[in-house]
């Protein structure tokens, strides 16, 4: 009985051992969680700041991009305007003048094209002429071995 007291006395200090180990690992995870949550809610806090921030940003861009796109319209007009009849007239001649080099180029290589399709045309038609004659001579020389086999027989 005495030895079971003993035992039992025994389990009761290692299960209060074990108890207080529980507690302190406990502890340190709470510790742990508190100062996540403290990080987490920090951090939440920066990027909200930041969101308002970029916000902000993108307002004053977005301002700043319209009078740029509005500036540079009235700009383009206003050269526009200053170009004058006669620069007008300029760049419309120098503007012709290559519409009509490319159009010669153009045509010339048209031209240029024809010409390769006609050499082609004459290949093809020289090869006919070469395959009719060589159909012709084919027809001979069966005439002829005909002839030759009606006379052996």
């Amino acid at each position: 009985m005495e030895h079971d007291i003993e035992q039992t006395k025994k389990k009761i200090g290692e299960a209060k051992k074990e108890q207080a180990q529980l507690q302190q690992k406990q502890a340190s995870y709470s510790r742990i969680l508190s100062e996540n949550e403290a990080t987490l809610a920090r951090s939440h806090g920066e990027m909200s700041t930041l969101e308002v921030q970029l916000e902000n940003l993108r307002t004053v861009l977005e301002k700043d991009t319209a009078e740029k796109i509005q500036l540079e319209e009235r700009l383009a007009s206003e050269m526009r305007e200053k170009m004058g009849h006669e620069i007008a007239a300029s760049f419309t001649e120098k503007m012709t003048q290559a519409l009509s080099e490319r159009r010669q180029a153009a045509e010339m290589e048209v031209t240029k094209m024809s010409n390769l399709a006609a050499i082609d045309t004459l290949k093809i038609t020289e090869t006919e002429a070469v395959i009719w004659e060589s159909k012709e001579k084919l027809k001979a020389l069966d005439l002829k071995i005909e002839e030759l086999n009606k006379g052996k027989s």
